[in-house]
């Protein structure tokens, strides 16, 4: 409702009160709290809220467990981390994140996605030359 008419406040409102509730509520669809912290990390990155999308993100990837087997490992959630932690400076979440987005379309057959994710982990490791030696040490 309020997502599509552009009360973003509001609905940032609802979807905190929401996960409030699923978080306590035991009965509750273990696939509700994954999917209302997906929306509010959608909703926070379009408002450039790229930490609060990020921590939203990570947590979503932390519950997996709990989703059922077609949402598991969505590379969209993250290629989403990828790019709020990009936004954020933390090169080091990105290049994870959007390696893991590479191996989600891989396991789905999507060959372009894959290459794209591959080409957004990469800028993410030459941004953290950490990452980028370990990634040289690994691979060369």
């Amino acid at each position: 409702g309020r997502i599509l008419r552009g009360e973003v406040v509001g609905a940032m409102r609802d979807l905190t009160e929401e996960i409030e509730i699923l978080n306590i509520n035991e009965e509750a669809d273990p696939a509700e709290l994954p999917r209302a912290l997906l929306a509010r990390a959608r909703l926070a990155f379009d408002s450039q809220d790229y930490k609060a999308s990020a921590a939203d993100l990570q947590r979503v990837i932390n519950l997996d467990e709990a989703l059922p087997a077609i949402e598991k490992n969505n590379p969209y959630t993250f290629e989403l981390l990828g790019k709020s932690a990009s936004a954020n400076q933390n090169y080091k979440q990105a290049a994870e994140a959007f390696s893991e987005a590479t191996k989600a379309h891989l396991n789905i057959g999507d060959v372009k996605r894959a290459a794209l994710s591959a080409t957004d982990a990469a800028i993410a490791q030459y941004a953290y030359p950490e990452s980028l030696e370990k990634w040289r040490a690994d691979t060369l």
